[in-house]
């Protein structure tokens, strides 16, 4: 009988796996065991992550497409504070571009970065709403 794993672990999975075909520094073996070990706690990146991407196909489909994103967040995910600047850093951005081709393409990216840093906010901001809610209850 084959082992079933909830949804969002084997998504995590399947991000890691991302991880590993860009970053080949990075081992699937500790990937998964990290995964295994941090997926339920909402203290660990990981865990952070396994929430949001459970409630956010969008911010599942960015963090695939965007692998060094993923990196990013796997050590460190995103707080409403990285969400401020946003002219400055789009303007760092869009001081390269040479030609419209490379303007669409990078407003584009930073969009669905931006776009997905304020969903994985908000999703975690629900969660702990939702624990606050009901942790009110325990103290009756």
């Amino acid at each position: 009988m084959a082992l079933s794993l909830p949804l969002s672990t084997e998504k995590l999975i399947q991000l890691g796996e991302v991880l590993c075909q860009h970053f080949p520094e990075m081992n699937l073996d500790e990937i998964t065991q990290q995964i295994e070990r941090d997926a339920t706690d909402l203290k660990t990146p990981i865990g952070q992550i396994n929430y949001a991407i459970s409630l956010s196909d969008f911010l599942e489909k960015v963090l695939k497409k965007h692998p060094h994103f993923l990196a990013q967040w796997w050590q460190t995910p995103p707080q409403f504070s990285d969400c401020q600047h946003y002219a400055s850093r789009l303007a760092d951005q869009l001081s390269t571009i040479q030609n419209e081709e490379q303007l669409y393409k990078t407003l584009r990216n930073f969009r669905n970065q931006e776009m997905a840093k304020l969903s994985f906010c908000q999703s975690l901001k629900s969660c702990h709403r939702r624990r606050n809610f009901y942790s009110s209850f325990s103290t009756c």
